[in-house]
């Protein structure tokens, strides 16, 4: 109903319930968050996986835009470690949601996970949000991340991960 505009006191009530349940950390997801989202994650303590907006990008064709031409996703990913590097709730940096392609996704991980540790590392770990499903447990790109990731809907369809030796070791 509120969308983005959603007020203060419903994230800080939203937040709240979040410590009621126990939960220790939340990933905010690949949609531009209020700022106070972050800042009263700080103040409860509360861990968080902040993301950029990129998600579905499922073709070969949508990846060689971005990752030869324009950029964007590169440039968003800046913006969201410099805008919120002074956060302490913040412990990974997500860079993707859900994308298919999974050969330029890596391209994408990889380039942002060596800008980020070459020129303004600030101690925390990349990770993604790939779709359990799409490829799985084989997905390639999960190398390119310092932590993996999945997305898994339970009750909707559910992927058993079997690590492969070359993704474990």
């Amino acid at each position: 109903m509120l969308g983005r505009s959603i007020p203060i006191d419903t994230i800080y009530s939203d937040l709240k319930k979040v410590k009621e349940v126990k939960a220790t950390s939340l990933r905010t997801a690949h949609y531009p968050n209020h700022l106070q989202t972050y800042l009263l994650a700080d103040r409860l303590g509360i861990a968080v996986i902040e993301e950029i907006p990129v998600w579905w990008f499922d073709t070969e064709a949508a990846w060689n835009v971005q990752n030869n031409e324009r950029h964007i996703h590169e440039q968003m990913f800046r913006e969201m470690v410099f805008k919120d590097y002074n956060r302490p709730s913040i412990f990974l940096w997500s860079t993707t949601n859900e994308c298919l392609d999974v050969p330029n996704r890596k391209i994408f991980i990889d380039r942002v996970n060596q800008d980020l540790k070459q020129n303004y590392n600030d101690g925390r770990f990349i990770t993604q949000s790939a779709a359990a499903d799409r490829p799985g447990s084989t997905d390639d790109s999960q190398l390119a991340c310092d932590v993996m990731g999945w997305t898994m809907y339970f009750g909707v369809f559910m992927v058993q991960l079997i690590l492969p030796e070359h993704i474990i070791s």
